[in-house]
């Protein structure tokens, strides 16, 4: 496994920090709090990103540099 590469537990932790930052989104845009919302929404989707370039690399599917 390579340094940068995710272990089940920090996948695991990772997810559980997707989950944590949508529910947060979805409750400030429920209480009208767009910027609030507009800001995990954006945390969520960099967590995601974070994860798929890590597995991507992982599986020998980025170039090395």
């Amino acid at each position: 496994m390579s340094a940068g590469a995710q272990t089940p537990r920090d996948d695991a932790a990772s997810k559980d920090t997707m989950g944590e930052h949508y529910a947060a989104a979805q409750k400030a845009l429920t209480a009208k709090d767009v910027a609030k919302a507009e800001t995990e929404y954006k945390r969520f989707i960099s967590d995601a990103l974070r994860r798929l370039a890590s597995r991507r690399a992982v599986a020998g599917e980025l170039p090395k540099s």
